[in-house]
């Protein structure tokens, strides 16, 4: 099955344009056609609705519901510089990214939590996963702890709406004026661990009776950038 920037590359050779052209046409720069073709760099939230306004290929085959075909399919027949009609987008939905790290390490200080983006998500998968787009945030990895799982400057998806503590799950916590992303461990008498991926890193045990931790949400889902 090809991967996103190979469909990517599919779909501008199948309208035989430049990396150029096919950058103006979706507004973007040429560099960044060339850096998401080659896999260095992910296509944003503004970047797939270029896509869905301006060509006549369907995201779900993009983003990976192709059912194992290579070509790219069209939604309709129509000339490739036709516009796609709004209501086309309504297939994904519109996550917010805010300005905040959760520290896979010891501790990031809390700061404001602004909205600095959004990140296009298949209606579909949601569906499947059952979690419902507006108790869902996106937030950046710092640090190293989580690795493999996680690397510095990921991005995590978590559910805030489930907050609710179960022993092996991994969650984004408030301890203090920190954020944490750990994996939890239940202890006996409402102590807890919070664990790291990363063997180097010692876990971290907390006493529920002091109400210093606060779980934010669960970890549902991650994004690694290269």
């Amino acid at each position: 099955m090809a991967d996103f920037s190979s469909k990517m590359k599919a779909i501008r050779e199948q309208m035989a344009l430049s990396r150029r052209a096919f950058g103006e046409l979706l507004g973007a720069p040429e560099a960044k056609i060339q850096k998401i073709e080659i896999g260095a760099q992910r296509a944003d939230h503004e970047f797939l609705a270029a896509i869905s306004r301006n060509t006549d290929f369907d995201l779900n085959w993009l983003l990976g519901g192709d059912g194992g075909t290579e070509q790219p399919p069209c939604r309709k027949a129509a000339r490739p510089s036709e516009s796609v009609p709004p209501e086309a987008f309504e297939d994904f939905v519109a996550v917010p990214g805010y300005d905040v790290s959760v520290s896979a390490g010891n501790g990031v200080h809390a700061t404001d939590e602004n909205v600095v983006g959004h990140y296009a998500f298949s209606r579909r998968w949601l569906t499947r996963r059952n979690l419902t787009p507006a108790n869902l945030a996106v937030v950046r990895v710092a640090g190293d702890s989580m690795q493999p799982k996680l690397y510095n400057g990921d991005l995590a998806v978590i559910d805030t709406t489930s907050t609710d503590l179960k022993d092996g799950v991994t969650y984004v916590f408030r301890l203090g004026e920190d954020l944490l992303i750990k994996r939890l461990q239940i202890l006996p008498q409402r102590n807890v661990n919070l664990c790291s991926d990363n063997p180097q890193y010692s876990p971290i045990q907390i006493d529920l009776s002091n109400g210093e931790l606060t779980s934010i949400g669960r970890v549902v889902a991650s994004m690694h950038e290269w």
